[in-house]
C-alpha cells in the first residue's frame, strides 16, 4: 500500500491530468497509495501508529506511511498540526470549498503536488523539500506564514479553479516578518531559477499593509506560454529578474506574459533585468529599476499590444491601470509595433525610459498609442523618456480624449504626433516645462502628421506655466506644424516656447502654426557644445503670436522665409515673410527679415546681458531701442546690409547711470553699419551730459565731456 516513489519536477502530463481530474471528484477516489484524512476537524499528523486518523483504499483504518497520498475532505474546515517529519507523495484537499490550516513544528514535505480543489489554505509549519522544490496547484488562495527550509524553489500553478487564486507570502499573520520572502525557503546564495510559474490564473501576492520583497537571487520562471499574475493588497516588490523559459536571442516566450491584475488595491515593483512576450497592466505596477524587455510578434491592440495599460473606465487613478516607470527602462525588444494605453489607463514616465526598438522591416521604432475608443493618459515628467516612431493621441467619439502631459524634465522623443481624422474628436498635448525632441528624419519632416486634413480641429497643444520645449539634443531637426495655445487663465502668462538648439540643427514651424496665441516668450537657447548654427525657421508668415517676445540667444539665429523645392534640391527659393511681433530681445542673428515688425521695443540683451543683436537685411519697425549698458561696454544692433533706417527707432537708455562717463565715444557703439545706414533716431531722451554721434558706418553714445575741441 506504501509508496515512496520519486520523481523530477515538472511532473509527467499523464501524472498532473490524474491530479486534475480527481481534484474535482465529488467522491473521495479509493486509490492503494492513498491514505484518507479521517480526523475530522482538528487532528494531528505524525508518525504514531495509535494515532489511527487515516484509511486505506479498502477503508481500513490505518497509520501514516511515510510516501503516500495524503487526501483531505474539504468540505469541512481542517486543522492539521503536523508533529515530527512528515512526507508524503501528493496533497489533496477534495472536494469542497473549505480552508485548511497546517499547524505544527513539522517539518512537512511532498514531492508531488499540493493541490485544493477550491478551498484556501494556511501553512503555518516549516516546508522542506527533497531537493526538487515543493510544488503548488491550489484552486482557493494559499498563504504561506512561516520561513520555510525548501531549496530546490517553488513551482505554482492554478489548473483547478478559473477563478484568480493568491500565492500569499504572508508576513503579518504568522511566523514571517514583514517585509522578507523566508516563506519562499532559504535565500539562494547565488543567483539561481527559484520560483516556477506553471499556469492557470494564480496570483503572487502580499496581504494589506504589507511590504514583501523577492530578493534578487531568486530569479522568476515563467513557462513558455503561461501568465504570470502580480496583485498584492499591500506592496509586493521583485528584486530578481523575471524570465519566460524559450528567451534565446534568436526565439521569443511566445504568449508569456506579466499580468498585473487588479483584484486587489496593492503595488507591484519591479527592479529586475525581465524578459517576457507581454506586460499587461489593470492595477498598479511600478518599474523601478533594471531592463524589462516585452516582445510580440504582431501590431496588435489590447491583450494582443506588447504593453497594454487599462484602466477602470471612468477615470484616471493610481490603482487600477496604472504603470509608473520610475526607473530602468521598458522596452519592446522584439520589432517595432504596438503599445497601447486605453480606458482611462495611466502611464506615468517618472525617471525611467519607455522605448521602442527599431523594426528594420518597418523602418521605425513602433506606435505609442494613447487610447483608441476610450482615453488614454500619458505622463513624462522628473528625467522620465518616452521614444516611439508614432504617439498617436486618442480621440474618443465622446469628445473627451486622451491627454499627454509633458512636465518638467520630461521627453517625448517621436518621429511624429500622430491623431485620429475625426473633427468630433478631442485629445490634449499638455506642455508644460518638459521638452519634445525629433526620433529621427531631420529633412522635411514634421513632429506632427500634416494637418492638410480639417478634422485636426479637435486637437489641441496646449502652453502651459512650465512652458513647451523644443530640443534638438537628439541630433536631429524639430519640424512643427501645429498651433501652441496657451493653456492658463485669462490675463495669466504661460511658459512660452523655448528652442533649446544644439549645433547644426533647427526648429522648423511651418503650416498653421501661425494661429499659435501662447502668451510667453519665444526663446532661442545655445545647447551643446560645436559652432554650427543653431537656428529657428518659421515657414509661414506670422507664424508668432503678433503680442509675444521673440529672445533670440548668442549663437542663434532666426528666419522668416517660405521655402520652395524639394527636400535634398540645390536649388530653392526663399521668399521672404512678414513677422509682426511686440518685443524683441537677444544677442543672435535674424536672416530672411526684411518684413520684419517689431511694436514695442528691440533690446540687444539676453537672460540680462547685454550683447550685439545683428540683421541679415534692412527692415521698417516703429518701436524703441533699448540700449542697456555699464562702465565696460553696451549692447548695439548690427546691420550686415546698406539701407536700414533708423528713423523708426525711440532710443532709450535706462541705465545710463551706470556707464563711464571717461571712455571715449567709440566706447560705447550702439549701431554697427559696416555698409551704411540712413536717418536718425526719431528721439533720443537722453541727460544732457550725453550724446548721440552718428557717423556713416555707426552710431556711437557718448558723454559730452569726451570730446576733445582741437583750435587751429
Amino acid at each position: 500500500m506504501s509508496r515512496i516513489s520519486r520523481h523530477p519536477s515538472p511532473l509527467p502530463a499523464s501524472r498532473c491530468m490524474i491530479l486534475a481530474v480527481s481534484a474535482v471528484w465529488t467522491a473521495l477516489p479509493s486509490f492503494a497509495d492513498s491514505l484518507i484524512w479521517t480526523g475530522g476537524k482538528s487532528g494531528t499528523w505524525n508518525a504514531s501508529s495509535a494515532n489511527l486518523v487515516w484509511k486505506d483504499g479498502s477503508g481500513a483504518a490505518t497509520a501514516w506511511i511515510d510516501g503516500s497520498d495524503a487526501v483531505f475532505d474539504g468540505s469541512a474546515q481542517a486543522n492539521i498540526t503536523v508533529s515530527g517529519p512528515m512526507s508524503a507523495h501528493d496533497i489533496a484537499v477534495r472536494p469542497g470549498t473549505q480552508p485548511i490550516y497546517f499547524l505544527g513544528d513539522g517539518p512537512l514535505s511532498w514531492t508531488g503536488w499540493l493541490t485544493s480543489a477550491g478551498g484556501h489554505g494556511y501553512v503555518r509549519c516549516p516546508l522542506v523539500d527533497d531537493g526538487n522544490g515543493l510544488h503548488f496547484n491550489f484552486g482557493g488562495h494559499l498563504y504561506l506564514q512561516c520561513p520555510n527550509r525548501h531549496t530546490g524553489g517553488t513551482y505554482i500553478k492554478n489548473t483547478v479553479n478559473n477563478a484568480l487564486r493568491a500565492f500569499i507570502i504572508d508576513g503579518a499573520n504568522g511566523k514571517n516578518a514583514n517585509g522578507d520572502d523566508l516563506a519562499l525557503g532559504p535565500v539562494p546564495e547565488t543567483v539561481q531559477t527559484n520560483i516556477f510559474i506553471e499556469g492557470g490564473t494564480v496570483a503572487l501576492h502580499v496581504g494589506s499593509s504589507q511590504d514583501i520583497s523577492v530578493h534578487r537571487n531568486r530569479t522568476i520562471l515563467i513557462r513558455d506560454g503561461k501568465t504570470f499574475y502580480v496583485s498584492p493588497n499591500g506592496t509586493l516588490r521583485i528584486k530578481g529578474d523575471i524570465v519566460s523559459e524559450n528567451a534565446g536571442t534568436s526565439a521569443f516566450p511566445t504568449g508569456t506574459r506579466l499580468y498585473a491584475h487588479s483584484s486587489w488595491l496593492g503595488r507591484t515593483v519591479l527592479y529586475g533585468n525581465n524578459y517576457f512576450g507581454k506586460l499587461t497592466v489593470t492595477g498598479n505596477l511600478e518599474i523601478h529599476d533594471g531592463t524589462t524587455r516585452v516582445v510580440t510578434s504582431g501590431q496588435g491592440t489590447e491583450e494582443n499590444a506588447a504593453l497594454y495599460v487599462q484602466g477602470n473606465g471612468s477615470s484616471y487613478t493610481t490603482t487600477r491601470g496604472y504603470l509608473l516607470v520610475s526607473g530602468g527602462t521598458l522596452v519592446n525588444s522584439q520589432s517595432g509595433y504596438r503599445f497601447h494605453v486605453n480606458n482611462y489607463g495611466h502611464v506615468d514616465i517618472a525617471g525611467g525610459k519607455v522605448a521602442m526598438q527599431y523594426d528594420a522591416k518597418k523602418g521605425e521604432y513602433g506606435e505609442y498609442l494613447n487610447g483608441l475608443s476610450s482615453p488614454g493618459k500619458t505622463t513624462i515628467r522628473d528625467g522620465g523618456l518616452l521614444s516611439c516612431s508614432k504617439f498617436r493621441l486618442s480621440q474618443t467619439t465622446a469628445g473627451n480624449g486622451g491627454e499627454l502631459f509633458l512636465e518638467e524634465g520630461g521627453t517625448l522623443r517621436a518621429r511624429y504626433i500622430g491623431l485620429d481624422f475625426n473633427a468630433a474628436r478631442k485629445g490634449i498635448v499638455h506642455f508644460n516645462g518638459g521638452a519634445l525632441q525629433s526620433l529621427e528624419g531631420n529633412s522635411n519632416t514634421s513632429s506632427t502628421e500634416s494637418p492638410a486634413n480639417a478634422n485636426w480641429a479637435g486637437s489641441v497643444f496646449s502652453v502651459e506655466a512650465g512652458g513647451a520645449v523644443f530640443d534638438t539634443a537628439n541630433g536631429q531637426h524639430i519640424w512643427f506644424g501645429r498651433p501652441l495655445l496657451s493653456g492658463v487663465a485669462a490675463g495669466e502668462t504661460d511658459g512660452g516656447l523655448t528652442c533649446r538648439l544644439y549645433s547644426g540643427r533647427a526648429v522648423v514651424l511651418h503650416e498653421a502654426f501661425s494661429g499659435s496665441t501662447y502668451t510667453g516668450p519665444t526663446r532661442l537657447e545655445a545647447a551643446g557644445s560645436g559652432t554650427g548654427d543653431r537656428t529657428l525657421q518659421c515657414r509661414v508668415a506670422n507664424a508668432l503670436p503678433t503680442a509675444g517676445t521673440l529672445q533670440v540667444g548668442p549663437g542663434c539665429k532666426a528666419g522668416f522665409s517660405s521655402w520652395a523645392g524639394t527636400s535634398g534640391s540645390a536649388e530653392r527659393e526663399n521668399a521672404d515673410l512678414p513677422l509682426t511681433i511686440a518685443r524683441l530681445e537677444g544677442a543672435g542673428y535674424l536672416f530672411y527679415d526684411s518684413l520684419l515688425n517689431v511694436t514695442e521695443a528691440i533690446a540687444p540683451v539676453f537672460d540680462g546681458a547685454y550683447g550685439t543683436l545683428s540683421f541679415e537685411k534692412p527692415f521698417a519697425s516703429n518701436c524703441d531701442l533699448e540700449i542697456t549698458g555699464d562702465a565696460n561696454g553696451c549692447g548695439r544692433l548690427e546691420f550686415k546690409r546698406a539701407g536700414q533706417s533708423l528713423a523708426g527707432f525711440s532710443l532709450k537708455v535706462a541705465d545710463i547711470a551706470n556707464f563711464s562717463t571717461t571712455k571715449g565715444k567709440a566706447f560705447y557703439k550702439i549701431v554697427d553699419a559696416p555698409n551704411g545706414y540712413t536717418g536718425q533716431f526719431a528721439s533720443t531722451n537722453l541727460p544732457e551730459n550725453w550724446r548721440v554721434v552718428y557717423e556713416s558706418n555707426a552710431v556711437y553714445l557718448a558723454p559730452v565731456n569726451a570730446f576733445v575741441m582741437v583750435v587751429r
